[in-house]
C-alpha cells in the first residue's frame, strides 16, 4: 500500500464485515477508532502502516489503547511533582500482528486476513473491558 488513498477503502470494508463491532470512525486515514460502551475515554485503535520504518517499529498493523487527553491530564494531575517520569510519559498499549510483514497489498481480495485479524482481537479486547464496568 503505497499511499493512503488504500486505507480508507479498507476501513470501509473492515466495517462492513462486522458493523456492530466497528461502531467507530476512522478520523485519520491510517487509524479506526472502535468505541467501548460505557468507557468513553478510552478507545481501541487500530493502525495500519504502510511507511518501512513505521511497519518496522510498529507491525503493519495494530491494535491499542488510547486515553482521552482530558483523562490523561487528570492522571498526569494526580502526580504533581512526585513522579516527573511518569508524569511526562503518555504509555500506549499497543499490540501488533506478528504474522504479517508486509503492508496491506492494493489487491482488495488479499485483505481478508488483515480484516479477520482485527475482527478477532479487537472482539476479544472490547469484550474484556467492557466486562470490567
Amino acid at each position: 500500500m503505497p499511499t493512503q488513498d488504500h486505507r480508507k477503502p479498507f476501513w470501509e470494508k473492515l466495517k462492513a464485515s462486522n458493523p456492530e463491532l466497528f461502531t467507530g470512525t476512522s478520523p485519520e486515514p491510517h487509524y479506526f477508532d472502535v468505541n467501548i460502551k460505557g468507557l468513553s475515554h478510552i478507545k481501541i485503535r487500530l493502525n495500519l502502516y504502510s511507511r518501512e520504518s513505521d511497519y518496522k517499529v510498529n507491525g503493519v498493523q495494530s491494535i491499542s489503547l488510547v486515553i482521552s487527553a482530558p483523562k490523561l491530564e487528570i492522571i498526569n494531575n494526580l502526580f504533581e511533582q512526585d513522579c516527573s517520569s511518569i508524569k511526562n510519559d503518555c504509555v500506549i498499549i499497543r499490540y501488533k500482528n506478528a504474522n504479517i510483514n508486509q503492508p496491506i497489498p492494493e489487491d482488495e481480495s488479499q485483505w481478508q486476513p488483515y480484516i479477520d485479524w482485527f475482527v478477532k482481537y479487537t472482539q476479544k479486547l472490547k469484550d474484556l473491558l467492557e466486562s470490567w464496568k
